[in-house]
């Protein structure tokens, strides 16, 4: 049974058409639904295994769930609220920077200074978030003060969005290379 649904699994991320979870990855939704699977897998195994690491006779399952609940949140929050928050405070570089004669090269420019400044507010949305949420799981604050819990979410949030950012990355260049 473990192996079929592995198997299918696999099957399912390599169809290009299928994928993105956390703050940041709503904006990689925007470019690729494969990308979003791929980084919402990524993100969970990533922090799932930091706290495995860092937390000392921790149920598995009961971890699996707290990690899988604050990255739920948080992405729902990315969706919500940091769109909102660019139109409403008026914080996004296309506002700015896009005329009528904005040449395609400068409009590739201001599109990468866009998702960048997305993926620094959606980063820092998200360790408020997964932070907040973290410290109230008993098996979490039995074993570190809250300094320390915003401490590690920092940690594993910047993996987190190391990798996303080598994703998105990668996915524009590979849109950019097959055009």
């Amino acid at each position: 049974m473990k192996a079929t649904i592995l198997i299918f699994l696999f099957t399912f991320l390599l169809c290009p058409s299928n994928a993105f979870a956390n703050g940041g990855l709503p904006i990689i939704f925007l470019l690729n639904s494969y990308a979003f699977i791929i980084g919402a897998i990524f993100v969970l195994l990533i922090e799932y295994r930091y706290l495995q690491k860092t937390l000392v006779n921790v149920n598995k399952r009961q971890l699996f769930k707290a990690v899988a609940s604050i990255n739920i949140v948080s992405t729902l929050a990315g969706i919500i609220i940091v769109p909102i928050v660019l139109i409403f405070f008026k914080l996004e570089p296309i506002f700015y920077l896009i005329t009528e004669s904005t040449s395609d090269s400068k409009m590739s420019t201001i599109w990468l200074l866009s998702i960048t400044f997305d993926l620094i507010l959606a980063y820092a949305l998200t360790v408020v978030i997964e932070y907040r949420l973290l410290k109230k799981y008993s098996f979490v604050k039995e074993q570190f003060e809250n300094k320390v819990i915003l401490h590690h979410v920092i940690k594993f949030n910047i993996a987190s969005y190391t990798f996303l950012v080598l994703l998105v990355g990668g996915t524009i260049w590979l849109m950019y290379v097959l055009q």
